[in-house]
């Protein structure tokens, strides 16, 4: 049981995600530029994991079932994007998209101009794993 209050924390990038896809659409103009917002994604992800890590749980299991969702999230999108060459055109398929939109810019960044989506969201996916990694190493300190 003490594993859902570890997993569910994992759907937060996918509801922040969706409400900056909301508000890139609606004002796109009042947005700050994307690599802030990735930047603070990542120090409000690594004070999660800070916060999450206590007690005698440990480090590496609790980043493990952090970030359970995002791995799945992970796996549909490369699925989408090596396999299949488009994304699904349903909720699923949007979803996919909105994890990782906080932190694409520093993804793609990070993956030297490699033009894939699927490069970036693996890139993603590890700076939010070792955010939080680093956030559970420093309360255990």
């Amino acid at each position: 049981m003490k594993q859902v209050k570890f997993i569910a924390p994992g759907l937060l990038p996918l509801i922040s995600g969706a409400a900056l896809n909301a508000i890139v659409l609606a004002r796109p103009d009042t947005i700050p530029p994307a690599f802030w917002i990735g930047v603070v994604f990542l120090l409000l992800w690594g004070a999660l994991g800070y916060l999450l890590c206590g007690g005698s749980d440990s480090k590496i299991e609790v980043t493990v079932y952090a970030h359970i969702i995002g791995a799945i999230f992970l796996l549909l999108a490369l699925i989408q994007e090596i396999v299949l060459r488009s994304y699904w055109f349903n909720m699923i398929g949007s979803m996919t998209q909105y994890y990782f939109l906080a932190l694409l810019n520093l993804g793609f960044t990070l993956t030297l101009g490699i033009p894939y989506m699927w490069a970036a969201e693996i890139a993603a996916f590890v700076l939010m794993y070792g955010a939080f990694y680093l956030g559970c190493h420093i309360k255990k300190r």
